[in-house]
């Protein structure tokens, strides 16, 4: 055998375990096992050529091959036709009848080709092919236009599809398009038309013309994900590798050649074997990590989508409970300094209580509203020069009655006159304070709770200390996250509304000042002291004009 001899049976051995291989792995669907059968066409209809242009071929082999030819690549056009009706989707739009039609009348032209003379009047076995094929002219010009139409109405198709379809499915069909029409008009060109004419020198072309064309076509659908590449690719190269030394073992005139060569096959078997299954355990291991990560991010998105829905939520409920629990506020205010006339001392006392929990409810509703900002970036702050001093005693104030009702005392030291100033949103620092008071307050029992500011370096350092029930190593670490109460307030069973948000909004509006709040405690049943470092303003302007200065550089 030539070189050409040898392409050819390559390129027909090439598609027909390309074929089977691509049955085994697909999904058994109507494109998948309509590619398959066109590949395998392909690679019988190779394998006529081959047959053809074998030197010294019998007649009856001649005429087998021949025949063989003209059917296989009829089936060719007719496969890749229902191919291009199929792809990418297992109905089609338009009617089969004038598909399948089609397919009768092909199937009756064949017919008449294998067991009439209408389209070989006679094959003989001569020197050339154009003296061995006797054409009826009338009857081949038929089946050549059959053929072309066939195939321009597989290409009109999908071209059709190309202009309606997506970005993606559009790069594909782009891919199949270029690539079968130009293969598809050089083989009828080399392998259908010329011979009418007696030109039989592009006849050995049409096998490596229709590897081109499986190869486009199998790009494509490759890519788009109905195959995996790299297991069958990896698999064509080992069954190509075993028939090559099969072939050679077959071959062997000597016992040291069948030895060796035998020992070479069973090795490549063996090494195929392994690398196959590496090869799928690797693809099938990619895919669930794929499937795995489209999931997480599918996950992902409806949870930032749900995480949204909470926000809105809570931001427009707390809105509407804002309104009439600042009402309830203002009458029992008004309750509290007589406005309404003297109150008797357990009325007082029942009044105080309310109003503090509906200020617990104020609280609530405003960390909620708080943590609504925050989490959507709306968090606005209105810096000034703040005395902290002030701000403490208000608040200290407010919680006088309540801590009286409980028996507790509320020690404020004050820091002193020179106390200096820092930078800060007055009205967040309140919030803060009111919330480590509040706390404070609520775990403590006929304990005094002590309140102290000192200066420390460039900042003013707060301490709120309470003896109520304290809080493990655990529970320090967790203190100041979101959503989270500690486990001795759930053993203490404080009566009290909240949701643990009050120290996390405090820890945030503590950091976005550039400051520190941290707590400490001995232990269960021992105590708590809360503070909170915040720097002062000409540790503010100092730090400012240093940054200035490094922005310059």
């Amino acid at each position: 055998m030539n070189f050409f001899q040898i392409l050819i049976l390559s390129m027909s051995v090439l598609n027909i375990v390309f074929a089977f291989i691509l049955y085994l792995h697909s999904k058994k669907s109507i494109s998948e096992g309509l590619f398959a059968f066109l590949t395998l066409n392909v690679g019988i209809w190779s394998l006529a050529i081959f047959l053809i242009n074998y030197p010294n071929i019998d007649l009856s082999y001649l005429k087998f091959g021949i025949l063989l030819h003209y059917f296989a690549g009829n089936l060719i056009f007719l496969s890749f036709f229902w191919f291009v009706l199929f792809y990418q989707r297992e109905e089609v739009a338009v009617h089969l009848i004038w598909p399948i039609l089609l397919s009768i009348g092909d199937f009756t032209l064949l017919f008449f080709m294998v067991f009439s003379k209408f389209i070989f009047v006679d094959i003989v076995k001569a020197a050339t092919l154009s003296e061995s094929m006797v054409f009826n002219k009338a009857g081949y010009l038929f089946y050549s236009v059959f053929l072309f139409s066939l195939f321009m109405a597989a290409e009109l198709i999908m071209w059709r599809r190309f202009k309606n379809s997506t970005d993606l499915l559009r790069k594909h069909l782009k891919y199949i398009i270029l690539g079968t029409s130009v293969a598809g008009l050089l083989g009828q060109t080399t392998n259908l038309i010329l011979p009418a004419f007696g030109i039989f020198f592009g006849f050995a072309i049409g096998p490596v013309l229709s590897t081109i064309f499986i190869g486009i076509i199998g790009y494509a659908v490759l890519r788009h994900g109905l195959f995996n590449l790299k297991i069958i690719a990896t698999e064509i190269f080992t069954l190509i590798l075993v028939i090559t030394i099969s072939a050679q073992l077959l071959t062997s005139q000597s016992q040291f050649e069948i030895v060796s060569r035998g020992f070479v096959l069973l090795v490549a078997v063996v090494f195929g074997y392994f690398l196959i299954r590496s090869v799928y355990q690797e693809v099938r291991s990619k895919e669930k990590i794929e499937n795995l990560a489209n999931s997480l991010e599918a996950a992902n998105v409806e949870l930032k989508r749900l995480d949204q829905a909470k926000s809105e939520f809570i931001s427009i409920a707390s809105h509407q409970l804002r309104t009439p629990l600042t009402i309830i506020k203002g009458y029992l205010s008004m309750i509290r300094e007589g406005s309404f006339g003297k109150v008797s001392t357990d009325i007082s006392s029942t009044v105080n209580k309310v109003y503090l929990s509906n200020e617990r409810l104020i609280k609530l509703v405003n960390d909620l509203l708080d943590l609504s900002r925050m989490e959507s970036g709306k968090m606005k702050y209105e810096f000034a020069e703040t005395n902290l001093e002030e701000i403490i005693e208000s608040t200290v104030d407010e919680f006088q009655l309540p801590a009286k009702d409980k028996n507790i005392k509320i020690t404020w030291k004050e820091g002193g006159n020179d106390m200096p100033k820092i930078w800060g949103d007055a009205w967040k620092l309140r919030q803060v304070i009111f919330n480590l008071i509040d706390n404070a307050l609520k775990y403590s029992h006929d304990d005094d709770i002590e309140i102290k500011l000192e200066k420390e370096d460039d900042s003013l350092k707060l301490s709120v200390r309470d003896s109520g029930i304290g809080m493990t190593k655990e529970t320090i670490g967790n203190i100041f996250q979101k959503f989270s109460r500690g486990r001795e307030s759930t053993v203490a069973k404080v009566n009290a509304v909240g949701v643990g948000l009050g120290l996390y909004i405090a820890k945030r509006i503590v950091d976005d000042h550039g400051g520190k709040i941290w707590v400490e405690s001995p232990g269960e049943g021992k105590g708590s002291v809360f503070y909170v470092r915040l720097p002062l303003v000409s540790a503010v302007k100092r730090n400012s004009q240093m940054n200035e200065f490094i922005e310059k550089i």
